[in-house]
């Protein structure tokens, strides 16, 4: 039994050893996200430098992608991952997060050829100014396993008839790089812990 404990020990410290990191946080050239109104169902905002703004009336959605999470090695065991980005004004309502279905363009993209979404897969409340981090981790290792498609995130009210006005949030395109916001993932390639590992380890006991 010590022996054994050893062995789960020594494994452990190998996953954790061969962890990694990656963070997105794309600028206007690489950086896809955009707002659709229903005041305005025809008008792209895919340079806007905002990702959520106060519309004069009526209901707004964001629809963000980050394009690098292919880097992740599939079969990778994603521990945590966190949709952050920065609001510069305050709400008292409640928001989710949502899989986005279909394709779409940060160019083209408006009220009227939005991209359909499924699922919550987060909810949040904006009480303040400040940063935000969602967990998204459900969600991004949907992706990296390829049980979905990776079409990006949708940000919307949960009570989308409420009045409260949305928080003004930049997005990808706003001038101060430091306020965009960005996708955070920590996991462990599914090479981390393999054959090779588990050979070491009991070589040590023989």
């Amino acid at each position: 039994m010590r022996a054994l404990a050893i062995l789960l020990t020594v494994l452990l410290a190998a996953g954790t050893a061969f962890g990694a990191t990656l963070r997105l946080q794309p600028g206007p050239a690489q950086g896809k996200d955009a707002a659709v109104l229903q005041i305005e169902p025809n008008k792209n905002y895919g340079a806007y430098e905002y990702l959520m703004n106060h519309p004069a009336s009526g209901v707004l959605r964001a629809l963000i992608e980050f394009t690098g999470l292919s880097a992740i090695p599939k079969g990778s065991t994603i521990t945590s991952a966190n949709l952050s980005f920065y609001t510069q004004t305050t709400t008292n309502d409640n928001f989710q997060v949502c899989r986005i279905t279909g394709p779409w363009s940060e160019s083209t993209v408006t009220w009227n050829t939005k991209p359909r979404y499924s699922g919550v897969y987060a909810q949040f409340q904006i009480a303040r100014a400040g940063w935000y981090s969602v967990n998204v981790r459900t969600l991004v290792n949907e992706w990296v396993q390829g049980t979905q498609n990776n079409y990006g995130f949708l940000l919307k009210k949960t009570n989308e008839a409420s009045t409260e006005r949305y928080p003004r949030a930049p997005s990808s395109d706003y001038g101060t790089s430091t306020y965009r916001p960005y996708l955070y993932v920590v996991y462990t390639p599914p090479s981390a812990v393999g054959p090779s590992s588990v050979g070491k380890v009991k070589a040590l006991f023989n």
